[in-house]
C-alpha cells in the first residue's frame, strides 16, 4: 500500500531547465536567408560609412544632435554594427531591434527628402545615393522583414548570449580601430590609407573669442582680423556666387577673410569658384587639404573685437555680403 501510494508522486519528473532554443513551428530556409539579408545591408552601411563617410556626411538631424560630432559618428557606426551583426547570428532574437534601425532610417529619409537634399549621405561623400530612392530600399528591407516572418527562427537559449557577445564586441571595435579623425600636428596616414577627417563646430563660435576656437588648432588666428568671415570650397557652386556677390559689393568698408577648405581628388578638379574680391582689406587662410573637412560651405562667420558674433554654415548666395 505504500508503494502504491507513493509512487504517483515520485513518477513526478520536474520540468527541464536546459536552455534549447525557442523555434517553433520551424521556419523555412527562405525566412532565414530574407532576414539575413536585411542585416547586411545595414552592415553595408555600416561598413561603407566607417572607411569611406565622415561626421560631416551624417543627415542634418544627426550632426544638430547635442554631441560633438565625432561620438554622434561613433554611435551610429556602434548601433548598426551591433544591429547588422546580430541579425546575422541571431535573426530570431534581433529581428525587433534591425525593425527599429530601418524605421529610423526611414524617418531620416523622410526629412531628407521634404528638405530636397541631394544624396542621403548613408555611404559617404563619395558614394552619391538620392534620399528618394534609399527610402525605397529601406521600406523594401522593412518590408522584407516581416514578410519573412523571422520571429519563426531560432531564438533563446545560449544561442542569444553569444549573439549578443559577439555583436557588441564588433560595436565597440569598429569606431575605435576604423577611427580616422585628424589631429592636428598629427601625421596624416590613416587606416588602410585612407583620409582622415576634421571637424569644425561652427554652431558652438557664437560668443567665443577667435583663439579658443576649434579652428585654432589648424591655422594662426592670433592675428586674425576682425569683420566677416567666408568658409568656403573651390568644388561648391554656391561658394562660387557667394563669392561672385562678395567681390561685386564689397568696397572694403570692413575687412573680409576667406578661409579655403582644402580639397583634393575629383573635389579639387572640379572648379567652380572662380571671382574673388581683391584688395588690401581681403585676407586669406588655407585649411591643408591632407585631410577631409567635416564642415558645411559656405559659412559665414562676423568677428567683432575679435569675438565671433554670428556664425552661419550653408547659407544662400544672397547672404553674401
Amino acid at each position: 500500500m505504500r508503494a502504491g501510494l507513493e509512487s504517483p508522486l515520485r513518477s513526478e519528473t520536474p520540468p527541464s531547465m536546459d536552455a534549447s532554443p525557442i523555434a517553433t513551428p520551424r521556419a523555412p530556409l527562405s525566412a532565414a536567408i530574407a532576414s539575413r539579408a536585411v542585416g547586411l545591408w545595414i552592415l553595408a552601411g555600416c561598413a561603407l560609412k566607417a572607411f569611406v563617410g565622415t561626421p560631416g556626411d551624417l543627415p542634418a538631424i544627426l550632426r544638430s544632435l547635442p554631441l560633438p560630432i565625432g561620438t554622434t559618428f561613433a554611435l551610429v557606426l556602434g548601433i548598426e554594427a551591433f544591429v547588422g551583426i546580430a541579425m546575422l547570428l541571431r535573426p530570431g532574437r534581433a529581428w525587433p531591434l534591425a525593425t527599429l534601425v530601418l524605421f529610423a532610417f526611414i524617418g531620416v529619409l523622410t526629412t531628407q527628402v521634404v528638405a530636397g537634399a541631394k544624396s542621403c549621405g548613408c555611404f559617404g561623400s563619395k558614394i552619391q545615393v538620392p534620399p528618394w530612392a534609399m527610402l525605397a530600399i529601406d521600406l523594401t528591407m522593412l518590408a522584407l522583414l516581416f514578410v519573412s516572418r523571422p520571429w519563426r527562427l531560432a531564438h533563446g537559449g545560449r544561442g542569444d548570449l553569444v549573439a549578443v557577445v559577439l555583436a557588441l564586441a564588433a560595436a565597440i571595435a569598429l569606431p575605435t580601430l576604423v577611427d580616422r579623425e585628424a589631429v592636428a600636428g598629427a601625421p596624416a596616414s590613416a587606416v588602410a590609407g585612407l583620409r582622415k577627417w576634421a571637424s569644425l563646430d561652427v554652431t558652438t563660435w557664437k560668443g567665443k573669442k577667435v583663439t579658443d576656437l576649434d579652428l585654432a588648432k589648424w591655422v594662426d588666428l592670433s592675428t586674425a582680423h576682425d569683420g566677416v568671415w567666408y568658409l568656403y570650397r573651390d568644388s561648391c557652386q554656391i561658394c562660387a556666387l557667394c563669392l561672385q556677390n562678395v567681390a561685386v559689393n564689397e568696397r572694403g568698408e570692413r575687412e573680409v577673410t576667406l578661409i579655403r577648405i582644402g580639397e583634393t581628388g575629383e573635389a579639387a578638379a572640379h572648379q567652380e569658384v572662380h571671382m574673388l574680391p581683391t584688395g588690401p582689406f581681403v585676407h586669406r587662410i588655407e585649411l591643408p587639404s591632407t585631410v577631409d573637412w567635416s564642415v558645411t560651405a559656405p559659412t559665414r562667420v562676423v568677428v567683432e573685437g575679435g569675438v565671433v558674433t554670428s556664425a552661419k554654415q550653408g547659407i544662400d548666395p544672397d547672404d553674401c555680403p
